[in-house]
């Protein structure tokens, strides 16, 4: 009986030095500088590597701004190619997927009436 007291101690310190040496997560801290990774969807994962700032609607052209560059319907970046150009959006696609990357609602301008 003795003998079995004395392995559970000799269990139960090593278990709290193990414990011990790993700190404890803060709740209170955001995930994002806590380091843990959000569950966010695959597709949004994909949809980060491209940034839209601005679309371009002409009758000749449709253009996307896209991670700073100027990118007209059928041509590539980073691996992508841009399919379509919609006030506010744009769609890529690679490797078999269809990405949509949209502008933040609150920037989406309508264009003017034309200049006679």
């Amino acid at each position: 009986m003795a003998r079995n007291a004395a392995l559970l101690l000799l269990c139960m310190g090593f278990c709290s030095q193990a414990l011990a040496q790993q700190p404890l997560p803060d709740p209170t801290r955001p995930a994002v500088l806590s380091g843990v990774r959000t569950g966010a969807p695959a597709e949004k994962q994909i949809a980060r590597q491209w940034k839209l700032t601005s679309t371009l609607i002409a009758p000749q052209r449709r253009i996307a701004v896209i991670n700073g560059r100027a990118v007209k319907v059928g041509e590539k970046i980073d691996g992508a190619e841009l399919v379509g150009v919609q006030p506010g959006s744009a769609l890529l696609h690679r490797a078999g997927r269809t990405i949509q990357l949209k502008l933040i609602s609150g920037t989406v301008k309508q264009a003017a009436a034309p200049v006679p």
